[in-house]
């Protein structure tokens, strides 16, 4: 199965979009991964199923948030040689929310679509990571400008998460719970 996987990959860089998370990028969220033993993920955004693929080769489990049909048929499409992926058509803050109500818990959540609603993606995200978990963030650097029109950084500054830009072509912030989450967390129940 990863060879199949491995070659529908390859096949999707041939035709690499500015869409699609860049080789560099996806390479540290999956070092990251190895790293931290992390294996159920929930990315925000298919687009074509290239960074789900990549996910499934070292994810127990992953499930991938679509809203717009097409892309969710493609992501299908691309997915389907992959038991351990769930594209979902679905608004991801819509069905973030029936994660939490659930209690769903990640260890891994991408969030890579639409980056006008990243501020409400990170404050859905924050109670689906687990404690271990880790929070990626695509496009923060190329997307900059409209991130913080947005106001996504403010939000990220108030999350009392811990968190690192790295300065990769397109940007990737890696961000957790730490300490300083926890002690804000505790102090806003006083």
């Amino acid at each position: 199965m990863d060879s199949t996987i491995l070659q529908k990959i390859k096949e999707l860089e041939l035709e690499r979009t500015s869409w699609n998370v860049t080789e560099e990028n996806m390479n540290i969220m999956l070092n990251y991964c190895r790293q931290n033993d992390l294996h159920r993920l929930l990315e925000i955004g298919s687009f074509n199923g290239y960074s789900a693929l990549n996910f499934a080769l070292i994810c127990e489990e992953v499930i991938s948030l679509e809203i717009e049909e097409k892309r969710f048929m493609e992501a299908t499409n691309n997915c389907q040689i992959a038991k351990n992926i769930k594209i979902i058509l679905a608004d991801a803050n819509e069905y973030m929310k029936q994660l939490i109500t659930k209690k769903e818990l990640f260890d891994a959540i991408l969030i890579d679509g639409n980056n006008s609603q990243y501020s409400n993606y990170l404050t859905l995200a924050i109670p689906l990571i687990k404690d271990t978990g880790m929070i990626f963030i695509d496009n923060t650097v190329s997307h900059k400008d409209r991130l913080e029109k947005k106001g996504f950084f403010e939000t990220l500054q108030k999350s009392n998460l811990s968190f690192k830009e790295l300065n990769t072509t397109k940007g990737l912030i890696v961000a957790f719970k730490t300490r300083k989450f926890y002690a804000a967390q505790n102090s806003s129940k006083n």
